[in-house]
């Protein structure tokens, strides 16, 4: 007897669909390769099956939390959502702060990014208020009743004083993934800073390494982790000295705890 064909069939209920359970169903038809054995074949189907299957589950779970946690954010690589780093560190805490003012630290932060990459790739600073996709975050800051304005932060000051130690190439909010932990993240640049490739994050505000670290674990080669603080400050000389971290260890295991945690209450 020859075998021309193999077919690998697989249905399933998922029972943490938003509504109901859900019940997909796949198949796999492939010929055999010459040389091939059936049972060559069938193991390759098998994954091939399994792993859609996988990614079903997963857009369903993702589904339910985003249905259910409107702050959680995910980064999407080949089908699979990834949970971002900072809804890994904040899910939990974001709502001790009243929304509308959270979203004031929000729009001021979006806003400063947006002026930073813009002058890293075109060498000048815009102003906010005549790019239309800033027009929302603007908006948010004139409007709010905390007073924050971008006017008010120190990153032409610094720049000013720190631009010169950014080396080439770099990286702009470019998604990075930790398939093997399962989450993604957007640093703000990634490149050499005093001659060290380095992850950089610009703050606004408060600041946490560990998620640098975890941006850190998705590359290779990292050797420093930088804060560039260009919130507001008092010091006379306009602008607050970058802050560096060569060991970051410690971060590191911070994050995972945080990791271990959100996976217990979202199952992801």
């Amino acid at each position: 007897m020859k075998i021309k064909e193999v077919r690998v069939s697989k249905s399933g209920v998922i029972p943490i669909a938003s509504y109901a359970n859900l019940r997909p169903g796949f198949e796999v038809v492939a010929e055999l390769e010459k040389g091939e054995t059936m049972e060559e074949c069938f193991e390759k189907l098998q994954d091939i099956i399994n792993t859609q299957f996988a990614i079903e589950e997963n857009k369903a779970l993702i589904r339910k939390i985003e249905k259910l946690y409107k702050n959680i954010r995910f980064h999407e690589k080949n089908g699979k959502k990834y949970p971002s780093v900072t809804s890994i560190m904040g899910w939990d805490t974001e709502w001790s702060i009243p929304a509308y003012e959270l979203n004031q630290y929000a729009s001021r932060g979006t806003i400063i990014d947006r002026l930073f990459q813009l002058f890293i790739s075109e060498g000048k600073w815009f102003n906010p208020q005549e790019l239309i996709y800033l027009k929302k975050d603007v908006n948010t800051l004139l409007s709010g009743n905390l007073g924050l304005h971008w006017q008010n932060c120190s990153h032409i000051k610094f720049m000013e004083k720190y631009g010169e130690l950014l080396g080439k190439p770099l990286e702009l909010q470019k998604v990075v993934f930790n398939e093997e932990l399962s989450y993604a993240g957007t640093p703000d640049i990634i490149g050499p800073f005093s001659n060290l490739k380095s992850i950089i994050d610009v703050k606004t505000g408060g600041y946490d390494f560990a998620q640098l670290a975890a941006y850190a674990a998705c590359l290779e080669g990292i050797k420093q982790l930088v804060i560039f603080p260009v919130g507001p400050t008092n010091n006379i000389s306009g602008y607050t000295k970058p802050v560096i971290r060569l060991d970051w260890q410690d971060d590191w295991q911070r994050f995972l705890e945080m990791r271990k945690r959100f996976r217990e209450n979202f199952g992801i």
